[in-house]
């Protein structure tokens, strides 16, 4: 999980909800690592679920905007596991920040790319 790199009262990572195992994790990563807790976004997924890009409802980008733009002086970077359909979905609804930028290859590259081999 990623939240074991993220820097104090900097970084946020979206989680998915719904697993006490996750969520006994984060306590203990926030703990050693004094991280903060509106440093962790939840989304309301299933404990079974294995996209979190489909458990990214509205609400979850609202917060996210709600981060970028309560700190309007800091550049951030949407770091998905990839830029899939899904991801582009949710990721739309926050095209219109300037300072949030998504790392990652767009689907069209990846379809046109993705085959080739060294």
């Amino acid at each position: 999980r990623p939240i074991c790199v993220l820097r104090p009262g900097k970084d946020v990572v979206v989680l998915q909800g719904g697993s006490e195992a996750l969520r006994d994790y984060v306590d203990f990563c926030r703990d050693v690592l004094k991280l903060h807790d509106d440093q962790v976004i939840w989304t309301k997924g299933k404990p079974t679920s294995l996209c979190l890009d489909l458990d990214i409802d509205d609400e979850a980008v609202s917060r996210i905007r709600d981060v970028v733009v309560a700190r309007a002086d800091e550049s951030f970077m949407l770091v998905p596991m990839e830029v899939s359909d899904n991801f582009q979905r949710w990721a739309a609804g926050l095209q219109d920040l300037k300072s949030l930028k998504v790392f990652g290859e767009t689907p069209d590259w990846v379809q046109a790319h993705a085959s080739k081999r060294c």
